[in-house]
């Protein structure tokens, strides 16, 4: 991407208030551009200086939800000045989405109910048997 931005900023869905949300900017020399994230709503907004050095930069994020949970990533861009500055860029969700209590307990109690039909079944084939007899 490239142009003219002033900021770096990242939406998020049920973000908690307050100053624990962390977002930085790392140039492709491996510096961090330092400066203060701020949060605006459910986005986590970067002031920076218009980029000048063309290259690959990484933006790190660390955010709290309103429930408490904290998530973590980045994601890399390359910035190149003679590139078009975009309107908008949407990355997809690339965190790690945990553990899913809710497909897990589907998932036993649909165990249990298999187990419960193979058991029944082995029964009443085993009364038939004996009733043959």
């Amino acid at each position: 991407m490239g142009g003219s931005f002033h900021q770096v900023a990242l939406q998020f869905g049920g973000l908690a208030e307050g100053p624990a949300h962390d977002l930085s900017l790392v140039d492709p020399a491996g510096n961090e551009i330092t400066t203060i994230a701020v949060q605006e709503g459910q986005r986590v907004v970067l002031p920076i200086e218009p980029l000048a050095v063309p290259g690959m930069y990484t933006v790190r994020y660390a955010v709290v939800g309103a429930d408490g949970d904290s998530t973590s990533g980045s994601f890399t861009f390359r910035f190149d000045p003679a590139a078009n500055e975009p309107l908008a860029l949407t990355i997809g969700n690339t965190s790690d989405p945990g553990f899913d209590f809710i497909a897990f307990g589907l998932l036993l109690a649909g165990a249990a109910v298999l187990g419960f039909l193979v058991y029944r079944f082995s029964s009443a084939l085993r009364d038939h048997r004996a009733a043959s007899v």
